[in-house]
C-alpha cells in the first residue's frame, strides 16, 4: 500500500515543515480565513437587519394605531403619519426610508461579488445616504425641528460606520463572493 508522497506522515518533521493542503473551494470556510473576523462582520450585518426590521415593524404598528385612532374620531380630527410616534410626517417618512436603504444595501452586499467594483461603490453610496438621513433625523431632533426619539439617528450612524468597515474588509468581500 503506497503512501501519497505529498502528504508527510504525522510524525515527520517540525510543524512548520509539514505541508498544508487547502480545502477545495466548496469546502472552504464560509466566513473567510481570519478566525472570528468574518463572523463579526456577519454579526454586524444581522444586527443591522434586526434594527431595520424593528424600524419597519414600529412604522407598521404606528400606521395601524393611527388607523384605529382615526376610525374612533378622537378629538374630532384625523392624525398625521407618524403622530402616534411623536414625529412629523416628513420625519416619519425619512425614518422608514433609512430602514429601506439599510435593507437594500445589505441585499446588494450579499448578492454582489467583490470583483464588481461598481457594486462595492453602490453599496458604499447607499450606506452614506443612509447615514446622512440618520444624521439628519438626529440633528432635527437636537434642534427641536422634529420631535423624534433621541438617539435614533446616532444609533444608525454608529452601526453604519461598523457596516462600512465590514463591507470594506477582505473577509466580508470573501463572504459575499461565496
Amino acid at each position: 500500500m503506497s503512501q501519497n508522497p505529498e502528504t508527510p506522515a504525522p510524525d515527520e518533521g517540525p510543524p512548520s515543515a509539514r505541508m498544508v493542503i487547502a480545502d477545495p473551494p466548496h469546502l472552504a470556510p464560509r466566513f473567510g480565513n481570519l478566525p472570528g473576523t468574518g463572523r463579526l462582520a456577519v454579526l454586524v450585518m444581522w444586527l443591522r437587519i434586526a434594527i431595520a426590521g424593528y424600524m419597519v415593524a414600529l412604522g407598521i404598528a404606528a400606521a395601524i394605531a393611527q388607523y384605529v385612532y382615526d376610525r374612533q374620531g378622537f378629538e374630532g380630527r384625523t392624525s398625521q403619519p407618524g403622530e402616534i410616534l411623536g414625529m412629523e410626517p416628513w420625519t416619519f417618512a425619512l425614518w422608514l426610508a433609512i430602514a429601506g436603504w439599510t435593507v437594500l444595501q445589505i441585499v446588494l452586499a450579499v448578492k454582489l461579488t467583490r470583483r464588481k467594483r461598481w457594486a462595492r461603490y453602490t453599496v458604499l453610496t447607499l450606506e452614506i445616504i443612509g447615514l446622512a438621513a440618520a444624521l439628519a433625523v438626529e440633528l432635527a431632533q437636537e434642534m427641536d425641528l422634529a420631535p423624534v426619539n433621541a438617539g435614533t439617528g446616532w444609533l444608525g450612524v454608529i452601526l453604519g460606520a461598523a457596516i462600512i468597515a465590514a463591507l470594506r474588509s477582505q473577509t466580508m468581500a470573501a463572504w459575499c463572493d461565496r
